[in-house]
């Protein structure tokens, strides 16, 4: 059975991501390819932009999944309170009186305002059928950890690239396949990155580039575009239930469902970097 492919919807935001242009996509093409190729899964959140009243008007086709946003500044009762006022605005933006997946986006914020009533909020949200699974968006092994310690969750998405192999090196899919927690990929393209050339026009990634080289070379060498190589990387990872990938196009939508020559997931080894100041986006100046 292949990987689930989830549409990511951040490309709403006008110039998201390093590479990207500062045009929008038009959403609502997206959606309808996206379900006509037989996407069934979207993920979306209350900061991209419009995505979710965008998503409202197709929502009774897909499997959703939202976040709770960076809450901050406010005392731990009124996290709580907040956050179900996010999750309520969410429900009414989707036009949905349930969703599949609700995600933590900021789990370092939710961490430190974590308490009885937070636990009591999303156990009411299972208990009530408004969520089916919960889960969060994370960054590191070490962020994951520390947010398990405190609360059972049911799904998780990590970033996940030829670059970034941080999650495999730790074991952690495994780990996490075992206890039944639902593992998804994101950012299997660093921004877009790894799959044009425009790293060469931002200084911040000048001291990276014999590794960029290196990468597009090797696709050049088998004979593969970059997405398409990206994306074998992906396919070759058994403990992984499916990966988040945004697009900008049809083109783009296309190349996900089409069938895919595997490479072993052996050569893809050498391009592992473990530096975060290039796979934690967060770090990007």
């Amino acid at each position: 059975m292949g990987k689930k492919i989830i549409l990511g919807t951040a490309q709403s935001i006008s110039g998201y991501g390093v590479t990207n242009s500062e045009e929008s996509v038009d959403m609502h093409k997206l959606l309808s390819n996206f379900y006509n190729l037989g996407g069934r899964d979207i993920d979306t959140a209350p900061n991209y932009a419009n995505a979710e009243k965008i998503i409202g008007t197709h929502s009774y086709l897909f499997n959703v999944t939202t976040k709770i946003p960076l809450i901050q500044n406010v005392s731990k009762k009124d996290y709580s309170l907040l956050a179900s006022d996010s999750i309520q605005k969410s429900m009414h933006n989707l036009k949905a009186s349930s969703i599949e997946n609700l995600l933590i986006h900021d789990v370092k914020s939710f961490i430190h305002n974590f308490n009885d009533n937070v636990v009591q909020l999303i156990e009411s949200l299972k208990s009530t059928g408004v969520i089916k699974n919960f889960g969060a968006s994370v960054y590191s092994p070490e962020e994951l950890e520390q947010l398990m310690s405190l609360i059972s969750i049911d799904l998780v998405q990590f970033p996940l690239s030829p670059f970034n192999q941080v999650f495999l090196s730790s074991h952690f899919l495994k780990k996490l396949n075992s206890q039944g927690v639902s593992t998804y990929a994101r950012s299997i393209y660093m921004q877009g990155l790894l799959v044009t050339e425009k790293y060469k026009s931002i200084p911040y990634f000048d001291r990276w580039s014999r590794n960029f080289e290196d990468w597009f070379k090797f696709c050049k060498v088998q004979e593969i575009s970059p997405p398409q190589a990206c994306l074998a990387f992906i396919n070759s990872i058994d403990f992984l239930d499916g990966y988040v990938v945004g697009v900008t196009s049809k083109k783009e939508l296309e190349e996900l469902f089409i069938k895919r020559r595997g490479l072993n997931d052996s050569l893809f080894n050498r391009f592992a970097i473990n530096d975060n100041e290039l796979i934690d986006p967060r770090n990007w100046i």
